[in-house]
């Protein structure tokens, strides 16, 4: 009888996660737009290239050199690799956020803005500083 239950209950969790798969319950299964930013900007920090194009709506805009040149203007503007990274949604609609990364370094702060376009996940549009 236990062994039922326990299988009741997976079946019915099973049941719910799927109608909110189905459904668009984005809130569970799908990053927020701010952590995308942010997951950029540290790949992008720490030279992981490839990792910070797969975070990007258009991958082939942005090439590995672009890349080192935003990473180079982003350690400049604080003046080392940042310690703290904060993240602030902006704005946020259903399909569209934009979210400003804010790299913390000693006295040093620089922001850069991220528009993000939502197309089955959350992807960064080009960037730009603020």
């Amino acid at each position: 009888m236990r062994l039922f239950g326990m299988v009741a209950t997976f079946v019915v969790l099973a049941g719910i996660s799927q109608a909110a798969i189905r459904y668009g319950d984005r809130a569970l299964f799908v990053s927020p737009p701010e952590a995308i930013a942010e997951g950029f900007v540290r790949e992008v920090i720490l030279a992981r290239y490839a990792e910070a194009r797969a975070c990007l709506l258009n991958p082939d805009e942005m090439t590995g050199e672009r890349l080192h040149q935003l990473r180079e203007k982003l350690i400049a503007g604080v003046g080392s690799q940042p310690g703290i990274y904060e993240t602030r949604v902006v704005s946020r609609e259903r399909e569209r956020a934009r979210v400003n990364v804010t790299l913390i370094w000693r006295e040093a702060r620089e922001t850069i803005a991220f528009d993000l376009i939502f197309d089955s996940e959350w992807k960064v549009r080009p960037v730009f500083t603020s």
